[in-house]
């Protein structure tokens, strides 16, 4: 993702969203070690995570929107490499993802984002 820049791509992008999305989460291969031949591309899905808070729906149609510019950005972004193919990128309440499912996820990690800006609502899990 570094050579085609996809993820300072995702990075600015997420940067507004901060208090939409509490997770972001790469489904690569669906958690399955594959042996690959020379040209078979990795099957990568962005999963967003969002806090429904006090009003999930109007929480879910920020996430799914975020999710949908997501989509369309990296993909065209990955076009130009042909080691990875999105399958998709979605969005999904942190009520509705299980600890088990997360578990076989690879979580992209968003301190580094957070560390740069003072706004108490950026990118990351809620303050308890």
């Amino acid at each position: 993702m570094k050579q085609t820049k996809a993820d300072t791509r995702l990075s600015k992008m997420l940067e507004p969203s901060g208090k939409d999305i509490s997770f972001v989460y790469f489904d690569l291969d669906e958690g399955l070690c594959i042996e690959r031949a020379e040209g078979d591309p990795y099957k990568l899905n962005i999963v967003l995570v969002f806090n429904p808070g006090a009003n999930a729906e109007a929480a879910a149609d920020a996430a799914d929107e975020v999710a949908g510019k997501i989509d369309v950005a990296i993909r065209a972004r990955l076009a130009t490499d042909a080691s990875i193919a999105l399958g998709a990128c979605f969005a999904i309440s942190e009520d509705d993802i299980s600890v088990s499912k997360a578990r076989v996820l690879t979580q992209w990690r968003l301190e580094h984002m957070t560390l740069r800006a003072a706004d108490p609502e950026q990118l990351g899990p809620p303050a308890v």
